[in-house]
């Protein structure tokens, strides 16, 4: 019988297209090889990662859940919250549009005064028909909630072709031109057919995580916390239920107090770093100027929602030590990329119990040569 390999082709316009070729003698071999191996009980996946990512490819095909965290303060701010709802679902619309999922759906987490957009034709005439929209409501919670919903979903779907998207309605408490401009910002990178076409390329194994701007400092985290991820990777993350209490502990170990909340990650913070923050995690983004790298921009930094978005995929941290230390308010602490290198390897010692791999980018761009490690 002939063997056939499933491919993706990333590129804007066909990055959801499967391919099927015919399987060439030399990978047929390894793939008996790797069979064998299994019969012996003895294939590991470190063996042969890329392989080993294609075989994990389940029947479901490619899955997309977007899991948005909508908060309403009061009935007043409803006129202008989903105002908000829809700018950002115009650009998770564009992208399914685009799409060829085998199933598309959309999570709303609805925190505070009820507000039901799965419901609202404005919103219906936005999305394909064949997206399904779900709304639960809470009167009291944060995105810790929503991160829990998007976890569990993971951990139930951790093939290669199951990617999630989490948004949040940033501004909807507070109202200012600085939420407006990061919320823009994040939401067009994280739905972006830059970002998806990367977490769905099984084969390059170059991004788990996808975001308009990340920042390995002063902890691994996008600004903002928008992001596009493959459910592989989130699969081996803490259970969100639990993780501020795992950093808080961390945190007090290392005496950091509150000044240590955002340099570590914990507290308020944790759930910005939480899915940045295994040890074996490959973050890319789509900015390309050095102009924003943590905290919030200002105009004239970022693209506003008027100005066009150039993307450029590359694998991140994409910029040198230094462009990140000269941040104000952490000019100080971010002068030791040592320090910077010990609180990370230290957090994964306690959190998972090991350290990075030899790919890891913290290596690299903390200035550790391999020989010393």
């Amino acid at each position: 019988s002939q063997f056939y390999i499933s491919t993706m082709v990333v590129s804007p316009s066909n990055m959801y297209r499967r391919e099927r070729a015919p399987l060439l003698k030399a990978a047929a071999a390894v793939c008996a090889c790797a069979a064998a191996m299994c019969l012996l009980q003895e294939f590991d996946e470190r063996d042969f990662p890329s392989l080993w990512r294609m075989l994990q490819l389940n029947d479901e095909g490619n899955q997309y859940h977007v899991f948005y965290n909508l908060f309403v303060a009061l009935p007043d701010d409803i006129p202008r919250v989903k105002g908000i709802v829809l700018e950002q679902f115009e650009q998770v619309a564009n992208v399914m549009n685009k799409a060829d999922f085998e199933s598309a759906n959309v999570h709303i987490t609805n925190i505070g005064f009820p507000l039901d957009v799965s419901t609202d034709p404005e919103l219906a005439s936005l999305l394909p028909s064949n997206v399904h929209v779900t709304t639960e409501y809470l009167a009291n919670g944060n995105e810790k909630q929503t991160l829990i919903k998007l976890w569990d979903h993971c951990k139930a779907h951790p093939g290669e072709g199951s990617i999630v998207t989490y948004l949040h309605s940033k501004g909807s408490f507070h109202a200012n031109p600085g939420n407006e401009l990061l919320r823009s910002f994040l939401t067009r990178g994280a739905t972006s057919e830059e970002c998806l076409g990367a977490v769905l390329n099984n084969v390059g194994d170059t991004c788990d995580v996808c975001s308009s701007r990340f920042s390995p400092v002063p902890h691994p985290h996008t600004s903002g916390n928008m992001w596009t991820a493959r459910c592989s990777h989130v699969s081996r993350l803490p259970d969100p239920r639990i993780f501020e209490d795992e950093m808080n502990k961390f945190n007090d170990a290392q005496q950091g107090g509150n000044y240590g909340l955002a340099r570590n990650g914990a507290g308020r913070y944790a759930y910005e770093h939480w899915v940045h923050c295994h040890p074996s995690v490959k973050p890319c983004d789509v900015y390309a100027h050095p102009t924003f790298v943590f905290g919030y921009p200002k105009p004239g930094q970022v693209p506003s929602k008027d100005d066009p978005f150039l993307m450029d995929l590359q694998p991140a941290p994409r910029f040198p030590y230094e462009t990140y230390a000269t941040e104000r308010g952490f000019v100080e602490y971010l002068r030791s990329a040592s320090l910077q290198l010990g609180l990370r390897l230290g957090e994964y010692k306690q959190i998972y119990g090991e350290i990075p791999p030899d790919e890891w980018y913290g290596w690299a761009f903390h200035g550790q040569p391999k020989l010393k490690r």
